[in-house]
This record gives C-alpha cells, sequence and structure tokens, in this order.
C-alpha cells in the first residue's frame, strides 16, 4: 500500500505462451515498465466502460469471470496510456481482498517479505 493506494508489484521469471510475455516486456531500453493501472467499476457499467474502451482503441486481450463475484478484464490502452488498463465489476469480494492488503500492509515490519494472508 502506497497511503490508501494499492501497489502490485511483480518480479516475473518466465511467461509462457509467447503472446502472454508481450503484454509484460520492458521498454526498449531494457528499464522495467508499468504494466496496467486497476480500475474498479460499478458492475451495471462494467459492459458499457468496456463497450467505451473498444470504440477508444483499446481492444480487451484478456477476460476472467470467477463465480458471481469476480469480473475482470485488460485492455492494451499502450499506445494511448503508455500501460495497460484493468477493469474489474465492484465487489465485496474485491473490497475485502484490499481490506486484506491494508491490514496486512499496515502491519508489516518489513522484515518478512512473504507472509500468508491476514487470519490464516
Amino acid at each position: 500500500m502506497c497511503n490508501e493506494v494499492p501497489v502490485e508489484l511483480l518480479k516475473i521469471a518466465k511467461i509462457e505462451p509467447a503472446r502472454a510475455a508481450e503484454r509484460c516486456v520492458r521498454n526498449r531500453d531494457g528499464t522495467p515498465r508499468l504494466q496496467h493501472v486497476a480500475y474498479a467499476v460499478p458492475p451495471a457499467m462494467l459492459e458499457a466502460v468496456r463497450a467505451d474502451f473498444e470504440a477508444s482503441r483499446l481492444p480487451e486481450y484478456l477476460s476472467a469471470r470467477f463465480g458471481d463475484d469476480v469480473d475482470m478484464s485488460y485492455h492494451d490502452a499502450g499506445a494511448t496510456l503508455g500501460h495497460d488498463a484493468e477493469l474489474h465489476a465492484d465487489s465485496e469480494g474485491l473490497r475485502g481482498f484490499f481490506a486484506m492488503v491494508r491490514e496486512a500492509a499496515a502491519s508489516w515490519d518489513g522484515s518478512d517479505l512473504l507472509r500468508p494472508p491476514p487470519g490464516d
């Protein structure tokens, strides 16, 4: 967490297949790049936002649904924003996940890099 904003840092060892690796490549000069910024929108607006992204030439390249609570997609916004966009339907599960991240960040002293989620 950076103030109230969750930040996701990844150290990627290997990505397969090649088409997936293309979404996470470094900048041409070899420096790491910002891969995506995520947005949570009201579930009733999700399809309209996706349609707006498509109309704005931000095509979807990955989508996933898990049960009734997770509906997300990634969009290629590199040419416009310099990074991709991740869309989520706002949900209790999403809010609960980030509440868990906030709780873990509040008590982190930096000594253990890999820790179980709070409550485990």
